[in-house]
């Protein structure tokens, strides 16, 4: 049987939901989303290596893996998406302050 190739995360995959901050996303080293969003934020992780590394989650048994995804997926489109707000805002596209 062979593997399934995998699949990436294009900008029309809907924006990953995640749960509360004070929810545990990995049990086996008791981390929270909040804690995730915030190494990722913080210190800039774009992989699961990195954010194990800064926090340990998903340092256990990996079933977590793909819930640190998801905030990792969250997070590059919000961030994403306002950068593209202030490019457009500098580039004199939005709304503007003055009439």
């Amino acid at each position: 049987m062979r593997d399934a190739a995998p699949v990436a995360m294009s900008d029309t995959t809907p924006t990953p939901k995640i749960p509360s901050p004070d929810k545990l996303c990995c049990y086996c080293l008791g981390v929270t989303y909040g804690e995730v969003e915030q190494v990722v934020r913080e210190h800039g992780c774009r992989t699961v290596e990195e954010v194990t590394r800064r926090c340990r989650a998903g340092g256990g048994c990996r079933s977590c893996h793909v819930d640190i995804l998801d905030v990792l997926e969250r997070v590059r489109r919000e961030d994403g998406a306002g950068l593209l707000a202030r490019l457009l805002r500098r580039l004199g596209f939005g709304r503007s302050t003055t009439r």
